[in-house]
């Protein structure tokens, strides 16, 4: 059986926004997608941020008027990728060093493709454990 690949497990397309687009805008985006992060990008497709939905509740904890906010305000700048020919082994060692549960997945120009997230591995180790 050959190994699995974070192209095998991930979500594509992957809903990306831009950094200046509203908080409010990009919730209800996410809402209406069923998505719990979304992957902010350049004019290049390139990744510049992440935003999840555990930041929005760090906006609501602060009372942040979301009409007010762009995402990049809370987005997460630091961000991690890995390609979608690397295994699924090295994503989830990936997102264990660096303490994520979302790990966007690019191609060799550096263009977001997909997602992987914690829950897809959870669901991928479900599966391996059934058979």
């Amino acid at each position: 059986m050959p190994t699995a690949t974070t192209a095998d497990l991930m979500t594509s397309p992957v809903l990306t926004v831009a950094p200046d687009d509203s908080a409010a805008d990009v919730a209800e985006a996410m809402r209406d997608a069923g998505a719990n992060s979304v992957v902010i990008i350049d004019d290049n497709c390139h990744p510049t941020g992440i935003l999840t939905s555990t930041d929005y509740v760090t906006m609501t904890a602060n009372a942040v008027n979301p009409h007010e906010t762009t995402v990049e305000t809370f987005a997460t700048t630091d961000i991690v990728t890995t390609g979608s020919a690397d295994s699924v082994t090295a994503a989830a060692e990936t997102m264990l060093t660096h303490d994520i549960s979302h790990l966007p997945i690019v191609d060799e120009d550096e263009q977001v493709v997909g997602i992987i997230t914690t829950t897809d591995l959870t669901e991928y180790l479900a599966e391996q454990s059934e058979t």
